[in-house]
Order: structure tokens, then sequence, then C-alpha cells
């Protein structure tokens, strides 16, 4: 199998603001022949309900918007297949090169020892959930829709507890736990590109070479 060539993307209405309106062409642009998907947020729990219905419960129940929203490109990538990107992601260059995998994640950054230790990491590399992709019903996204099952019931005080629910905290203890059981899982790294954003410092918030996370929106709520 591939990746099939889908692209998936939302917000909370059709009505964009100017900056993700132009991210937003410019990845048509660079994919021409790809199929676009847009989603807002009524969308967004159809999609779980007809899908994956009994994931529906779980996704009404969660106290913050942005974890529903991680569900969702998670239950759409694992039930169609294709690519998901945040609507503040610039890409680069073409992903046709990337269908050749059964999943593509990328490092969101490498953490030092102290933030690893103090976020319960075991491997400093820590994986994001802004952009990635994968064929249809590949057992390691299965994988984690059943960790977010497990993780369902923490409750949510600060940001990070979200993170470790149904964020990037989540899928990086996944991955480094289960990734010696999946070959063509592909794990693209920053090799010295630096944040376009003025909020992280150092080498991070890359998709590889093909993209970059730019932080113009934010869901969180806590003083950086």
């Amino acid at each position: 199998m591939a990746i099939p060539k889908i692209l998936h993307q939302t917000w909370k209405t059709h009505s964009l603001p100017a900056d993700y309106q132009v991210l937003q062409q410019w990845l048509k642009q660079l994919h021409p022949t790809w199929e676009y998907r847009f989603y807002d947020d009524a969308a967004c729990r159809e999609v779980v309900r007809q899908q994956m219905p009994s994931f529906l419960p779980l996704y009404d129940q969660y106290p913050t918007h942005i974890q529903r929203i991680d569900v969702f490109r998670l239950v759409t990538v694992y039930i169609v297949g294709g690519f998901y990107l945040d609507l503040d992601i610039i890409c680069h260059q073409r992903l046709d090169a990337l269908c050749q995998h059964g999943a593509v994640f990328a490092e969101e950054r490498t953490l030092s020892a102290a933030e690893a230790e103090a976020l319960g990491h075991h491997d400093p590399l820590r994986v994001a959930n802004y952009m990635f992709g994968s064929e249809a019903r590949h057992p390691f996204m299965k994988q984690v829709l059943r960790e977010i099952v497990i993780r369902s019931q923490r409750p949510i005080t600060c940001e990070n507890d979200v993170l470790e629910s149904t964020g990037p905290g989540m899928l990086t203890t996944l991955y480094h736990r289960v990734k010696s059981q999946y070959d063509d899982v592909q794990l693209l790294r920053n090799y010295g590109q630096r944040c376009l954003s003025p909020y992280c410092q150092g080498q991070s918030c890359q998709f590889g070479a093909y993209a970059s996370h730019l932080h113009v929106g934010s869901w969180r709520w806590q003083a950086r």
C-alpha cells in the first residue's frame, strides 16, 4: 500500500483568517492533482460519528476543543489515509515522494535531558502531531487511537495534560515504545533547520525539508 494523495485540514468554520487562506492556497497550488478535504467543527464531529462511532462519547466529553481536533485528525487519517496539516504549516515542496511509506511523522524537536525528565519522556526526541501522513488503517495509527483511549481519563489542569492525553506527548511516548515493530513508519528529522517562529529556540518545528510550522495561531492558554 501507499499513502493516498489526500490533504486534510480543519478550522472552526469555513471562514478562514487571511494568513491561513494564503497558506491554504499555496498548499493547493503545490499539489494540483491531490484531493483536498477541508472540515469545519461540525464536519469533524460528523466524521467521527460516521467512521468511528465508538469514539464519539469520548470525543464529546473532552474538556478542551484542541483535544477533539487532535482526535479528529488521527481518526480521519486512520480511516481514509493521506496527510493531515495544521493550517499554520507552510509547505516547501510537494509531498509525493513521501507517499511510498506506510506512515510519515516528524521530529518536533529534541529536548534537553532536563526537559525530557520534566515531561516524563524516556527519549528526548519529541514527535510532532501538527503534520503527519499514513496509509489507511495502518496498524501504528490504530495503536495511537488505542493509546488515546487509555489516556482519556487524565485530568486537564494545564497545557501539558492536553499534550500528554491527545497531543505530541502521547504520540512521542507511544512512538518510541513501538517503533521497532514498524519498518515502514518514517520519522523525518530537523537536521539543523531552525524554527521560523519567535516562540521557539533552536532546531525545531519542521516536517523534514518538506514543511515548517509557523505558529500563526495557538490553542494555548498559559503564558509562554
